[in-house]
């Protein structure tokens, strides 16, 4: 039976342009139809046409469709579908991961307007980067982390420790070590920890609140001298330093607003 184009249109849903497309592609193989008036389709070609939908719909690229669909060996068109099974799969988890990623920001975004509240809560499993800092360790060299060693963005952000010694001096705002930091859990690989730069820090019953960052990475006194209250009045003992990791930063139309999650670890 020969088809024309209008009428394979019909049958699969595609259009006369993708048809087209196709053909022109190798995928089809019309004949020049009745008298060489139009060009015509037979029912094998219909069914390249449905399948290439469906692979593609799949997510195949159109060079892997076409290799499917001209495969004549039932293993190798097996092997190829079992390939794209196993980078899909791989893209399924990191789409979890961004997934619980992004609603974990949601949830600490919606937080913010109680950032005067505190908690006792374990900080969560990080590795940090110590990043180059303008007049603290200009000279020297660091480890920065890459998408190719499994440390995707959006998971690393900005990460800031302050020493708890630090916060005694007399100055308004205390300033920051900066660093990058990720959550282990969207790590693929810790074999880079031996590297300059780079340390691990364990979960740790802290003491958590939201906190402000000024735009030059300092943090107010006051706002880190009230966690030390709530765990004096709580009567804990505190560890030697702070851990800042970015939630968000707002830019309205006057000012940039940073908001961190703040946690001063508890000695137990």
């Amino acid at each position: 039976m020969e088809f024309k184009i209008g009428e394979v249109s019909k049958m699969t849903g595609l259009s006369s342009s993708g048809i087209r497309f196709y053909e022109k592609e190798g995928i089809l193989s019309p004949s020049n139809g009745r008298k060489g008036k139009y060009r015509s389709y037979d029912l094998s070609d219909v069914s390249a046409l449905l399948d290439c939908r469906n692979y593609r719909q799949c997510g195949f690229s159109l060079e892997d469709t076409t290799s499917l669909l001209k495969a004549s060996d039932p293993k190798e068109s097996a092997q190829r579908i079992e390939d794209f099974e196993s980078d899909l799969q791989e893209e399924i988890l990191r789409k979890q991961k961004i997934l619980q990623f992004l609603q974990e920001r949601k949830k600490a975004i919606l937080k913010i307007s109680k950032e005067n509240e505190m908690s006792i809560e374990e900080r969560p499993e990080f590795v940090r980067f110590a990043l180059w800092q303008p007049g603290v360790n200009e000279n020297q060299e660091y480890y920065l982390p890459s998408e190719e060693m499994g440390i995707r963005i959006p998971f690393a952000d900005s990460n800031l420790i302050i020493q708890t010694k630090d916060i005694v001096n007399e100055c308004e705002n205390v300033l920051t070590q900066w660093g990058l930091g990720i959550d282990v859990r969207y790590l693929e690989s810790l074999k880079w920890l031996k590297e300059k730069g780079v340390s691990y820090y364990p979960p740790a019953l802290s003491i958590h609140r939201m906190i402000r960052v000024t735009p030059d990475l300092s943090v107010n006194k006051k706002e880190l001298e009230e966690m030390m209250d709530f765990a004096k009045a709580n009567n804990l003992k505190v560890g030697e330093m702070f851990m800042l990791q970015r939630i968000v930063s707002l830019r309205g139309e006057s000012e940039t607003q940073r908001f961190d999650h703040c946690w001063l670890e508890i000695e137990e």
